[in-house]
């Protein structure tokens, strides 16, 4: 047959089947993994004054959270990039918060903020007042207000955003 083909490449394409099992590990594995890599990554930043370093550990985090999320999908059998999708978007953005509240408490050097976890409003309300004050120099500025949530929001997306396509660039990928 491959006389007329113009191509004797062969294509897989996934059958868009999600077995429930396969959910629940996706949810398990990301719900146990991501706090134990968001806590390391939240004191890491912190404590690493290196802006080169800090960029480097926020894509060190995403791949490190993008390989167990698709190791639960091929172990999960999940076959719909929709669900891979939305999986590693709703991660993402779950990796992205409790990177704050390792990295709050961090700079509260107090490990009790770790609790306000619990609390959401609280973190945001935290995060509002740091960014009025701003935490850290570079060449002798230090960014407030705007440009310094500019600058969270260009890492919030790169880690919701990096962990979202790495993961569903692996999916595809991967038969």
């Amino acid at each position: 047959m491959n006389g007329l083909s113009t191509t004797t490449a062969n294509f897989y394409r996934h059958s868009g089947k999600v077995p429930l099992p396969g959910l629940m590990l996706i949810g398990v594995m990301g719900l146990v993994a991501t706090p134990i890599l968001g806590l390391i990554y939240g004191y890491l930043i912190f404590y690493i004054p290196f802006i080169y370093l800090n960029m480097m550990l926020v894509i060190g985090y995403v791949f490190a959270i993008s390989f167990v999320l698709n190791k639960a999908i091929m172990w999960g059998k999940i076959r719909n990039t929709l669900i891979v999708g939305l999986a590693a978007f709703g991660i993402g953005i779950f990796a992205e918060y409790i990177g704050w509240v390792a990295w709050i408490a961090a700079f509260a050097k107090d490990p009790t903020y770790l609790l306000e976890f619990f609390l959401p409003w609280v973190v945001a309300t935290i995060i509002i007042e740091i960014g009025k004050q701003g935490v850290w120099s570079f060449s002798d500025i230090t960014p407030t207000g705007g440009l310094l949530y500019f600058i969270w929001l260009i890492e919030a997306l790169v880690v919701v955003g990096g962990i979202t396509f790495n993961t569903l660039k692996e999916f595809s990928e991967t038969p």
